[in-house]
């Protein structure tokens, strides 16, 4: 039985390869054929090939649908499928606040560079709703709505830059961010306020192509950030908050 499952992963593995260029071939939500029909196709067993159907659904590069319309769907990964490992990973690697604040500040500089380059009026007036939004003063919200606001500015950012690998990055960091450190701005609503300010100012100076001022611009929402957040909250690891559920 060993020697038959060794014998059977490199074929599995070609099977997996093949059914991902199968699904990246097409668009979203297609249907790419029943079990039966794409295992004749590829010349496999059952086994073999959901074996193979369940490394790539795992992916969240197919789904396998029951009933009637049933069969292999192609599919697109979404954040929500990187952020449990992702946090899992940073968790059992005793992973700080500081650590978590000192490379998606990096990131956000090279986000934030990168979206001057955004030449899409669309994509553009998306981010001027947004910083209209957040500069309203008389705007109060709770912890809930400014991290919502947060992830969305986070998030036309990644966007406006233009690279996946940024958008990805930025957005995974600040998800996880966002579930392992609530403490950050519970109960402080002078620092979200602040905070809302900064960002909207970045976005600002993004989409008027400032690079001067982008720069002072973030270094500043860095250095007040630090500021307001307690030495023993940068030092605390990740996993001890997580499992506080504080």
């Amino acid at each position: 039985m060993i020697a038959n499952d060794v014998r059977l992963r490199p074929l599995t593995a070609r099977v997996a390869q093949r059914l991902r260029r199968l699904s990246l071939a097409r668009g979203q939500d297609v249907f790419l054929g029943s079990e039966k029909e794409l295992m004749a196709t590829f010349g496999v067993s059952r086994p073999t090939f959901r074996q193979a159907v369940n490394l790539v659904a795992h992916e969240q590069l197919v789904e396998v649908v029951r009933g009637t319309r049933g069969g292999i769907y192609s599919r697109r990964p979404d954040i929500g499928g990187v952020i449990g490992p992702a946090t899992a990973y940073l968790m059992t690697r005793r992973t700080t606040l500081r650590d978590m604040l000192e490379i998606t500040g990096s990131l956000i500089d090279a986000a934030s560079l990168q979206a001057i380059s955004c030449n899409d009026p669309e994509m553009c007036e998306r981010p001027q709703s947004l910083v209209n939004q957040m500069l309203c003063p008389s705007r109060a919200q709770t912890l809930e709505q400014f991290q919502d606001e947060e992830f969305q500015t986070i998030s036309l950012l990644g966007e406006m830059a233009g690279n996946p690998a940024t958008e990805l990055l930025l957005k995974t960091l600040y998800a996880v961010g966002i579930a392992a450190f609530p403490s950050i701005f519970r109960d402080k609503s002078e620092l979200m306020q602040r905070r809302r300010i900064g960002r909207a100012r970045m976005m600002e100076a993004v989409l008027k192509k400032d690079m001067v001022s982008l720069s002072h611009i973030n270094t500043s929402n860095r250095i007040v950030s630090e500021a307001k957040i307690d030495e023993a909250l940068l030092s605390q690891e990740m996993v001890m908050l997580w499992d506080a559920d504080i």
